[in-house]
């Protein structure tokens, strides 16, 4: 309200920050014959603010807030040049979402123009339709639903929005697929060579079960051999034992003939 009323905002500066501003509009003031005064540069520099600070505010005129801005800040209304603005017609809101749209990426060449215009004429189908509805409203209930130019950038805007957050979450999970069908390729290619390591490694095994297989056979056939050598001692042994206990009877019979032929 200060600014609009008279270009000046009270304590905006202190001693020693004005000490710079002077410094710099010196040269001017001098060209414009005023003196090196604190009061004087001051004055300058409000007029050189006035002349040069243009100051655009947009309001919508709908509902208390803009009355209750009006009645606290009078220089809205005393210090400003006030221009109506109407609803906006379809070829401006066609051209304001094409200008929207402008930096979104629709595709290349004709067909991005072509889905441009035809997004930019959908949002103006759906802004005028909730107008015309609003009328409808006001006519049949008697209550008031207002839609500005604000609302349709809003809706322009959120759109652009909302198409960016999707892009990006379509960006992400197509990012994990990939990273997802890479690890199952890496994995294939490891069970791959697995599997020929594995078939190596069975055939190895089946030959050392077979060579186990033979050795077990000639194991069983050496300890077959070996019980029939044992039996064969022990037959042995059982017959030398016989032998010796008769070679010890005999040899106690001549003992006892050779005592009894002893005079």
């Amino acid at each position: 309200n200060n600014i609009l009323s008279s270009g000046e905002v009270p304590n905006l500066y202190k001693p020693d920050e004005f000490e710079e501003v002077r410094s710099v509009l010196l040269p001017d003031a001098a060209k414009a014959g005023i003196p090196d005064v604190a009061d004087a540069m001051f004055a300058f520099l409000i007029e050189r603010v006035r002349n040069n600070l243009h100051i655009v505010l947009c309001m919508s005129p709908v509902g208390e807030p803009f009355r209750n801005r009006l009645r606290q800040y009078p220089g809205l209304v005393n210090c400003t040049t006030i221009d109506w603005f109407s609803e906006w017609p379809r070829e401006a809101l066609m051209e304001v979402a094409e200008k929207y749209l402008e930096d979104v990426r629709l595709g290349e060449g004709d067909e991005a123009l072509e889905l441009r215009k035809n997004l930019a004429d959908i949002f103006v189908t759906m802004h005028w339709s909730v107008g015309m509805m609003c009328k409808q409203m006001l006519a049949e209930m008697k209550r008031h639903n207002y839609v500005t130019p604000s609302s349709y950038l809003e809706l322009v805007s959120g759109y652009k929005g909302l198409l960016e957050e999707k892009r990006k979450e379509l960006g992400d999970a197509a990012s994990k697929l990939r990273n997802g069908l890479s690890k199952i390729d890496e994995t294939r290619v490891k069970v791959e060579a697995m599997s020929v390591e594995l078939e190596v490694k069975q055939g190895e095994v089946a030959q050392t079960q077979k060579d186990c297989d033979e050795y077990l056979v000639v194991l069983v056939q050496q300890k077959q051999e070996a019980n029939e050598q044992k039996k064969n001692v022990a037959a042995r042994s059982e017959k030398s034992g016989e032998e010796e206990k008769r070679c010890k009877q005999l040899a106690e019979n001549a003992q006892r003939d050779l005592d009894a032929a002893l005079p």
